[in-house]
């Protein structure tokens, strides 16, 4: 019996001495799947960059020199476009997003045509992508040799 109870207490030693060991090959495995997944996924545009003002080092862009228009986000699904660098009713434009295209083209070709050098966007944060890229390209179309400067207005 005394026998029996020391086998039985050496199988326990060499039961608890082993470490449990786990094998990381599948989860290896997963991440390269996601990684290749999310790279072939991914899709890069290079026409879609916009040249962002840097915050500290960044040149400054008079707005005496700039057309200037400002975005902000009362609604969402159509954000307010102002003419100039306030927020004045009168500056607004209005209308449907085809019409305030236009009314962006021809506010900065007549901008640009008086000798201004730039084009500022001001837009405050939390403007959906799809509305500035809207604005963006709309503006684009009505400048020559213009550069186009988008600014990020921080609220306080």
């Amino acid at each position: 019996m005394e026998s029996e109870l020391q086998e039985l207490k050496d199988m326990r030693r060499r039961r608890g001495s082993e470490e449990p060991k786990m094998d990381i090959t599948p989860m290896i495995d997963v991440t390269f799947l996601l990684l290749i997944f999310f790279i072939v996924a991914s899709r890069l545009d290079p026409q879609m960059v916009v040249d962002l003002a840097k915050a500290k080092h960044g040149g400054a862009i008079p707005e005496k020199t700039s057309a200037v228009l400002v975005v902000t986000q009362d609604n969402p699904d159509n954000p307010s476009i102002f003419k100039g660098a306030s927020k004045e009713v009168a500056n607004q434009i209005t209308g449907s997003p085809e019409e305030q295209e236009e009314a962006i083209r021809a506010f900065v070709d007549e901008e640009c045509s008086g000798g201004k050098r730039y084009v500022l966007i001001k837009a405050e944060r939390g403007v959906k992508y799809r509305h500035m890229d809207r604005i963006y390209k709309a503006v684009k179309q009505g400048i020559t040799d213009q550069q186009i400067h988008v600014a990020v207005i921080e609220k306080r």
